[in-house]
């Protein structure tokens, strides 16, 4: 990871430096049962997900996906930093994706969109300009084919 060591990423993950980020993370929650939040220094964005979620990634659209991020390195695609595994006694395993926080780059951002490529049921509930815990909220597909954005290739 470009300027992220190690000893970073795992303070980044420490649930003691992460308090005021986790005990709001109910309110992110996404409709498939996970939740995200930005760690407590503001550079991760870090989302659960499932061993689906994870089996997917590595195996059809991982290597894709680091290839792409080393053959563009100004791609605008997230930085996955890792996906972690989080095991207590007696509890399913937690999956965590730790991501750069793009919005430290542009600390203006006032619309963000989680874009899947599809419709079936990608209508935020929120307005664009509403904010969760001084986030914006997350707009999706259908969001974005209504507004009048467009992304140049």
């Amino acid at each position: 990871a470009e300027g992220i060591s190690w000893q970073a990423l795992l303070e980044g993950l420490l649930p003691e430096n992460n308090q005021n980020a986790i005990s709001n993370a109910h309110q992110s929650y996404a409709k498939s049962g996970s939740f995200f939040f930005f760690g407590d220094d503001g550079r991760f964005t870090i989302k659960t997900i499932s061993s689906h979620e994870v089996e997917s990634f590595l195996e059809r659209l991982g290597d894709h996906y680091f290839e792409h991020i080393k053959a563009f390195p100004r791609s605008y695609l997230c930085r996955i930093y890792g996906i972690f595994k989080v095991t207590e006694p007696f509890r399913q395993p937690l999956y965590l994706m730790v991501m750069e926080n793009q919005r430290i780059h542009e600390p203006e951002v006032v619309t963000i969109y989680d874009l899947k490529g599809s419709t079936l049921g990608r209508k935020s509930n929120h307005s664009d300009q509403e904010t969760v815990s001084d986030v914006p909220a997350i707009m999706k597909d259908v969001d974005f084919l209504q507004s009048d954005f467009k992304i140049q290739l």
